[in-house]
């Protein structure tokens, strides 16, 4: 079925919250004590716990008369709401219960930064709080008033809000994935859910599902529930439901990740591998193109076109490790570099690239320090492109093959061979 899902959320349960019932509150009742704080952009929130310490419940309720003073400076009344407090909402305080109330100031104001360079603070260490029953309570904690105060209204822990969940989200989801596939075809499989609990699980509403192969599926499908006999799942039984995802015909060859999921759920969910035969084959190194490019030391896997051996002994001009390595490497599509920008450097400016053993694609190998100090080689075809220079920095000017073999001249061990001779003789041609 490739019908249009829909996600199943949890429902809210109705939610209850605290009856304002009881008598108010007085001061006497009351024990405060501080509760820490919170901040944003800016503004700064402290908690005071009010707790109740009469016998019986009482309520607070409202904002309160807040007054903050310091000896010597004028009193600053709170203004009622902020940005983080005034949401708050009052419930009865049982004999031990504790109710909140926050009190907010501001670090951003024009007396803050009147004078360049100075950001001055108004530090009041008191506070008065009214009781709506009777009294005052007095909070001894440092407030920065120099930007104004506000409160909050009297609050209470209220419970958190409780769902239904449906009735799928305890189910065990498992991925019978079949052998390999290639890239344009359809990926069949079976999906299998079974039911842990000891009762029937129903499927009604019928749950939509994603799935993915490579990347996680973002359409939702609607699952086959009519087909499931009374449209739900036997107790502590397995239901097997059969699925089929197209698979992108750019698929590399190699494993890929499959995933199924309960669309809105966290925990029907399971993921697994199959196997990709792609369009793509591993290359030899080198390629006809290169097969019989020289080099100035004696290789048998760049002279003889063969891949060298793991047995055969080092030799001059080689390393021991660059020897052990396998002459083997995957191919890349034409234009595309690996390489770090050092040796796209020492190549010089791009070329045509060179078939060899995979059509369309530029083969990739891993060279050696000391090769490459010996003998500097090429990233495309010898007949389109002449080598570069052994510095960095150096790019080879496009001389053909023929010109740079007639310019070049012998060297201290004796004539070179033309094609030899355009290689030693590069650096004269260097722009």
């Amino acid at each position: 079925m490739n019908r249009p899902g829909r996600i199943i959320w949890h429902r809210p349960l109705p939610r209850h919250f605290i009856p304002a019932t009881a008598r108010p509150c007085t001061a006497a009742d009351l024990r405060a004590f501080p509760a820490g704080g919170n901040g944003a952009t800016g503004h700064s929130e402290i908690t005071v716990g009010l707790r109740n310490i009469s016998a019986t419940a009482c309520l607070l309720k409202g904002y309160p008369r807040v007054v903050a003073t310091e000896p010597g400076h004028r009193p600053v009344v709170a203004t009622d709401g902020g940005y983080l407090v005034g949401r708050e909402r009052a419930g009865n305080m049982p004999p031990g219960g504790v109710t909140w109330l926050n009190l907010e100031t501001n670090r951003d104001c024009p007396a803050r930064y009147a004078e360049p360079g100075r950001f001055p603070k108004r530090i009041y260490d008191t506070a008065t709080v009214s009781i709506p029953g009777g009294g005052r309570v007095v909070l001894h904690q440092p407030f920065d008033v120099l930007c104004g105060l506000s409160t909050g209204q009297f609050g209470m822990t209220e419970p958190p809000q409780r769902y239904i969940n449906p009735p799928w989200t305890r189910v065990r989801v498992a991925l019978e994935l079949p052998a390999p596939v290639t890239p344009g075809s359809v990926l069949r499989y079976v999906v299998d859910l079974t039911n842990p609990a000891g009762t029937p699980m129903r499927l009604t509403p019928c749950p939509g599902y994603s799935q993915g192969i490579a990347v996680a599926g973002k359409t939702v499908l609607e699952l086959n529930c009519p087909g499931v006999p009374r449209m739900q799942l036997p107790a502590r039984q397995t239901v097997r439901f059969a699925m089929q995802i197209p698979v992108p015909g750019s698929m590399p060859t190699g494993p890929s990740w499959v995933g199924w999921t309960i669309a809105g759920s966290v925990t029907a969910y399971a993921h697994g591998s199959v196997r990709v035969i792609g369009h793509d084959r591993p290359c030899t190194w080198p390629p006809p193109c290169l097969s019989n490019l020289p080099t100035s030391h004696h290789d048998p896997a760049r002279s003889t076109g063969r891949p060298a051996s793991r047995s055969e002994p080092p030799t001059a001009g080689s390393s021991s490790s660059a020897r052990s390595r396998t002459r083997t490497s995957s191919c890349r599509p034409p234009g595309r570099s690996r390489a770090s920008s050092y040796w796209r450097r020492m190549a010089g400016p791009p070329a045509p690239p060179c078939t060899g053993t995979c059509p369309g694609a530029v083969p990739i190998r891993t060279r050696s320090p000391s090769s490459l100090r010996s003998a500097p080689t090429t990233r495309g075809c010898p007949s389109t492109r002449p080598a570069a220079g052994r510095r960095p920095h150096a790019r080879a000017a496009h001389v053909p093959a023929t010109a740079m073999a007639a310019r070049s001249a012998p060297t201290r061990s004796g004539p070179a061979d033309p094609q030899a001779g355009s290689l030693r003789s590069s650096a004269k041609y260097q722009t």
